[in-house]
């Protein structure tokens, strides 16, 4: 609770929720995308940690235009990026299921 000098209260609350995590499994499992060589110059290789259905891996420019998008098979887990249509540069991706973020990061293609 907080009250400011003209007398005015107001009340915020805040909630912390902290996930144990214990053993190397766990921690390594945190980024969920692994690329392959980043930065690349032709091709990459994407590989999904786990298997997540219906999920999509979208690739966007530093203005935050999707310039790729990949429907990820179910069961699959890697898949071959190609950058030949791209421009050098710095690319963001996300990996995302039923519309929601799973993981996110940066890529650069030189």
């Amino acid at each position: 609770t907080y009250t400011d000098a003209n007398g005015c209260t107001d009340s915020s609350t805040s909630s912390l929720f902290v996930d144990d995590c214990s053993g190397i499994a766990t921690m390594a499992n945190i980024s969920g995308v692994s690329i392959f060589p980043n930065p690349f110059t032709e091709q990459t290789n994407v590989l999904i940690l786990a298997i997540y259905e219906n999920s999509q891996f979208v690739l966007r420019d530093v203005f935050g235009r999707e310039v790729r998008k990949v429907n990820i098979p179910i069961g699959s887990t890697r898949f071959l990026l190609k950058g030949e249509d791209l421009a050098k540069g710095i690319y963001f991706y996300e990996l995302n299921k039923d519309g929601s973020k799973l993981f996110a990061g940066k890529l650069i293609l030189q």
